[in-house]
C-alpha cells in the first residue's frame, strides 16, 4: 500500500530528526505546533550553543532549484513559529544563539541541507 503525502512528509522528518541525533544533537521537540504555525524539529547542540530550528520539505518532483520549495509564506510562518517557542522559553533563548536549517528529502533519502540559513 502506498502511503499519503502526509505520511511520507512524517517520514521524511522521522529520517530527518534521526540523522541529527545521529550527528550529536539533542531533540527537543518534534513537530512543535502552534495556531499558524508548525516547526518541525527543534534541537539543541551542546558544543556550540545553539538552537537549531529545522524545516523539513518533501521533494516529489526536481523543479529548479530545492530552495524555491520555501515559499515566502513558509518563511512568515516559520518565524512567527520560532519567536513564539523562544517567547514560551525564554531560558533557552537567553542561554542559546538561534540558528536555522533547512532540509530537503526525496524518496532516495537526504537531498539537500542548507545550514544557518537567514530569514
Amino acid at each position: 500500500m502506498k502511503s499519503t503525502l502526509k505520511e511520507r512528509g512524517y517520514e521524511a522528518e522521522q529520517l530527518v530528526v534521526d540523522d541529527y541525533v545521529r550527528r550529536g544533537y539533542v531533540l527537543l521537540e518534534q513537530n512543535w505546533t502552534m495556531r499558524g504555525g508548525e516547526i518541525d524539529a527543534i534541537f539543541r547542540d551542546e558544543g556550540s550553543d545553539e538552537l537549531i530550528f529545522v524545516e523539513v520539505k518533501l521533494i516529489t518532483a526536481m523543479v529548479g532549484d530545492t530552495i524555491g520549495y520555501v515559499t515566502p509564506a513558509k518563511l512568515r510562518h516559520l518565524q512567527r513559529a520560532i519567536r513564539r517557542y523562544l517567547v514560551e522559553y525564554p531560558l533557552l533563548h537567553e542561554r542559546y544563539s538561534v540558528r536555522i536549517d533547512v532540509v530537503f528529502v526525496d524518496e532516495s533519502g537526504i537531498v539537500e541541507r542548507y545550514e544557518d540559513i537567514y530569514l
